[in-house]
């Protein structure tokens, strides 16, 4: 037989069969259990849907700073409360970002919970990240619309189109998405504010281009402000 080939299975001697058939037997026997109780964090429904009924949600213009897009803080604001609350029935898909995030940021019950249900479940596949089939790309895209929206609106108002245009932020993912949902004659307030944060950001970028040339890491930082500029905040997968 070549090295290449398949060795042909051997088969069980009564022993292995037998021990086959009690695992077998004990994990249809869990998935069973799991299944007709499945939820078994939901004791705390009730306190978790009070909390989350009275968690504040500030406005853009509360969180709008010259050096983070205002709806990746806002975004990321809402996923780390969603993470904090969670509850194993509002994530039964989920892709590999917001897997590893629950399990290093949901409560551990809840995360035990949410991963056996998925272990045990026959038909559980990994979700690609987005919202049609993660559960938190969904809830994190819903929340992003609305968002969306908050800041349109805020555009249509002189004074705070003034004001976000002074100390707002946004990156060019969120920033085109805004100016979609703006008249043409508004967009151009967005892209003011784009052209300028990603003016001053080309300028920090080449100066440290040139210190580079001369032997210098330093400012490294600004590569990361770019990668947020470009795409959001790592983590935000809407």
């Amino acid at each position: 037989m070549n090295s290449g080939e398949l060795k042909p299975r051997q088969s069980l001697n009564p022993f292995q069969a037998n021990r086959l058939r009690i695992t077998c037997q004990y994990i249809d026997k869990l998935r069973r259990r799991f299944f007709l109780g499945v939820g078994g964090c939901n004791h705390r429904k009730d306190n978790y849907m009070k909390n989350r009924a009275h968690a504040s949600k500030l406005s853009i213009t509360s969180i709008a700073t010259r050096n983070s897009c205002s709806v990746c803080v806002a975004l990321r604001e809402f996923q780390n409360d969603l993470l904090k609350h969670l509850e194993p029935q509002e994530c039964r898909r989920f892709c590999n970002t917001h897997c590893w995030m629950v399990a290093n940021s949901a409560p551990a019950e809840c995360v035990a919970t949410i991963f056996l249900q998925a272990i045990l479940g026959p038909d559980w596949r990994p979700a690609a990240a987005v919202p049609e089939q993660c559960d938190l790309c969904r809830r994190i895209h819903e929340e992003k619309v609305m968002r969306l929206d908050e800041i349109a609106q805020q555009l249509r108002e002189p004074k705070l189109r003034s004001w976000l245009h002074d100390y707002g932020t946004l990156c060019s993912r969120h920033g085109r998405e805004v100016m979609a949902k703006l008249p043409e004659p508004l967009r151009d307030s967005v892209q003011e504010i784009m052209a300028r944060n990603g003016g001053e950001i080309v300028e920090v970028l080449e100066g440290f281009l040139e210190r580079l040339k001369e032997g210098s890491h330093s400012g490294g930082g600004v590569l990361g402000r770019a990668a947020e500029y470009l795409v959001g905040q790592r983590g935000i997968e809407s």
